[in-house]
C-alpha cells in the first residue's frame, strides 16, 4: 500500500476474510480537506486516514468521515469528499492510536522497507520484563496492561456508529499474534493497538530492532545481556552437547543409517534438525532410497487361482476378465500383472475356452 504493493496488501493482511469488519470506504478529515482546498484548490484522501479501525485525524484530533464506496475500496469513479461537514472532536485514545498509525505510515514511506516486527515485539517485551527465561510471554501481565491502556478507547467508529468487535476490545488476539506456533498475518488494527502500547507510541522502535545487537532472545538460547544465566540456557553450549551426542553415536555405530540415529538419539536429532539443520545434514549418512519388498509371485499365483475358481462357481452368466479382476478386488492381477502369474494365465485361457469367461467385446 505504501511501497507500491497496494494490490496485494488486502490479501496479505487477510482483510477480505477477516472477521473484523470496518467501513469499506475512504475516510477524510474536514479540516484537512479545507486546508487542501485553500492551498492547492482541491481535496484529496490521505494514506494516514485510511488505516482500518482508525477514526481520528492525527493532525487535528477530529473524527474522520467516510465516503462509502463499493468493490472493497476499488471503485474507479471515486467522488472527492465535501468540506462543509461539521468538525467533531475525537476521543483522546482514538487520537493516540491515529497518531501512532500515521507515524508508522510515515516511517514506511521514508525507509522503504518493512520491519521485522516480530523481533521488535520480543525485544520490547524483554526490556519490559514481559518474557520469561524460556521466552514465553507473560500474558497475565500483558492483557491487563493493554486493557488499562485502551480503557478509554471509544467503542463507536465515527458517525456510522459501528462498534469495535468484542475480540478486539478483550485483546484475545495478542496470544496468537505473539506465539511463533500460532502466528499468522493479522489485521493491521491488531498490530496498531498492541504496538502503540508496547512501544509507548514510538514507531521508530519497529525499525530500531533491526539495528540492535543480534542477540538471541530468551527462549532462543542466548540470555539477555546483563542477566545471569545457567548452562541450560546457553544456546551454544546446548548445541555443542547435542552435536557431541550425535558424533559419539556415529563413531560407535559407523554403519548406522539415519533411521537408527534418529531412534537412538531422538531428542538430540530433532533439536539439531530445528536449530542446526545444516550441520546435521553434513554429518548424517546419505539417505537410502526406499526399497520395496520383493513380491512372492508364486504364492500369489496359487492364491489367485483359488479365488478365481471360487468366483467362477458363483457366476450365473459369463463375465469378462476385467470384470472378474474387479470382483477379486481390482488389483489388476488379471490385466497388468497377468504375465507374472503363469498358472492363473493358463486358468484364464481354459475358462475362456469353456465359455465361463468371455473376451473383451464378446457378447454375453
Amino acid at each position: 500500500m505504501f511501497l507500491n504493493f497496494g494490490s496485494h496488501v488486502g490479501e496479505k493482511a487477510g482483510l477480505p476474510q477477516s472477521k473484523l469488519k470496518f467501513t469499506t470506504g475512504h475516510k477524510h478529515c474536514p479540516m484537512c480537506l479545507a486546508e487542501d482546498v485553500n492551498q492547492i484548490g482541491v481535496g484529496y484522501f490521505r494514506n494516514s486516514h485510511q488505516l482500518p479501525g482508525v477514526n481520528a485525524c492525527p493532525t487535528h484530533a477530529s473524527q474522520l468521515f467516510c465516503t462509502a464506496i463499493s468493490d472493497f475500496s476499488l471503485d474507479r469513479s471515486l467522488i472527492l469528499p465535501r468540506s462543509h461537514m461539521n468538525v467533531i472532536p475525537a476521543e483522546n485514545a482514538s487520537v493516540k492510536l491515529s497518531r501512532f498509525g500515521a507515524s508508522v505510515v510515515q516511517q514506511l514511506q521514508t525507509r522503504q522497507r518493512f520491519p521485522d516486527y516480530r523481533r521488535a515485539y520480543r525485544i520490547q517485551l524483554n526490556k519490559k520484563g514481559l518474557l520469561t527465561k524460556n521466552g514465553n510471554v507473560r500474558m497475565r501481565r500483558v492483557i491487563p496492561a493493554l486493557k488499562a491502556h485502551w480503557a478509554t478507547l471509544e467503542k463507536t467508529y465515527n458517525h456510522n456508529q459501528l462498534e469495535y468487535p468484542d475480540q478486539l476490545l478483550t485483546f484475545e488476539f495478542v496470544g496468537p499474534l505473539l506465539r511463533a506456533k500460532t502466528h499468522y498475518p493479522a489485521h493491521p488494527i491488531k498490530h496498531l493497538l498492541f504496538a502503540e502500547w508496547l512501544f509507548d507510541g514510538d514507531a521508530n522502535l519497529f525499525w530500531d530492532a533491526d539495528e540492535e545487537e543480534q542477540l538471541i532472545l530468551p527462549g532462543f538460547g542466548v540470555p539477555t545481556a546483563g542477566k545471569s544465566h545457567t548452562h541450560r540456557d546457553d544456546f551454544f553450549s546446548k548445541r555443542e552437547t547435542r552435536r557431541r551426542s550425535i558424533r559419539d553415536y556415529m563413531e560407535k555405530h559407523p554403519f548406522a543409517i539415519r533411521k537408527d540415529i534418529k531412534a537412538a538419539r531422538n531428542a538430540d536429532f530433532f533439536w539439531l534438525y530445528h536449530n542446526d539443520r545444516d550441520w546435521l545434514e553434513q554429518q548424517l549418512p546419505s539417505p537410502m532410497p526406499p526399497q520395496r519388498p520383493e513380491k512372492n509371485w508364486h504364492a500369489l499365483d496359487e492364491a489367485v487361482c483359488e479365488m478365481i475358481q471360487e468366483r467362477i462357481l458363483q457366476l450365473s452368466e459369463p463375465i469378462s476378465v476385467s470384470e472378474l479382476d474387479i470382483l477379486l478386488g481390482g488389483h489388476r492381477w488379471l490385466t497388468k500383472f497377468l504375465g507374472n502369474l503363469p498358472k492363473t494365465q493358463n486358468l484364464i485361457k481354459d475358462q475362456v475356452a469353456e465359455g465361463t469367461l468371455k473376451k473383451v467385446g464378446q457378447p454375453t
